[in-house]
């Protein structure tokens, strides 16, 4: 009886034992279409430039995938400590951040760009103390570009049209090969509206209306007529 009760001591013990947390960081950039691995130590870079003057979001996720609890430390009275050019250009809110993630459970937390930030390289190294014991702290690191404000240009250099024109119901479309950042509408009362990335939008304003639309070939400046 003293052998089995001492082999099942030496299981519970192995398996309290293999039983670790292990971290993983994956990054959301916008306009990409799916989440990729930011590895401990590594530098990532946005595929996509960031206008001057707009605010992009990028979303983290904070991943256990091992077999007990993660639970993460706070530095400076954050569990994400920023570093690099970009660290003051940023807004980071880890409001959502669960310090204890479960085995094969995650956290989420975000940072956002400024429209204030001047145009160029930026830098952003994210630092995450943790209790996985060959991954702490936990650093990478994402770098992006700020592109200089874009010019005017007309729908037909942008290869963009949109339509219909005039609009019964304010249901527009805008049809093109283009990345589009934003439309904003003005009305000639002073009002507007603004859409994030929108290839179609419905404004609730009437009349002759001026449209601009932030593409990656240039701000088209068009007029529409919703009756």
């Amino acid at each position: 009886m003293k052998a089995l009760y001492a082999f099942a001591f030496v299981l519970l013990f192995s398996f309290a034992a293999l039983a670790q947390p292990e971290i993983n960081l994956q990054v959301s950039v916008p306009g990409f279409p799916f989440p990729f691995d930011l590895q401990n130590g590594d530098t990532q870079a946005s595929p996509f430039d960031i206008p001057e003057g707009t605010v992009r979001t990028f979303t983290f996720t904070i991943q256990n995938k091992g077999t007990s609890d993660l639970t993460l430390s706070m530095t400076g009275g954050v569990y994400i400590s920023l570093t690099g050019s970009a660290a003051s250009e940023v807004v980071l809110d880890e409001s959502g951040v669960n310090p204890v993630i479960p085995a094969s459970s995650s956290t989420t937390f975000t940072v956002s760009s400024k429209a204030t930030t001047a145009p160029g390289p930026y830098s952003l190294t994210l630092s995450i103390v943790n209790d996985d014991s060959d991954e702490n702290p936990y650093t990478g690191t994402v770098t992006y570009n700020i592109s200089a404000a874009t010019s005017v240009v007309s729908a037909e250099s942008a290869g963009i049209s949109i339509s219909p024109n005039p609009s019964t119901d304010g249901r527009i479309n805008i049809n093109g090969n283009v990345i589009i950042d934003k439309v904003i509408v003005y009305g000639l009362n002073g009002t507007s509206e603004e859409f994030a990335g929108a290839a179609s939008f419905h404004t609730t304003q009437k009349g002759m209306l001026i449209v601009h639309v932030y593409t990656n070939k240039g701000i088209v400046a068009e007029k529409i007529r919703v009756q």
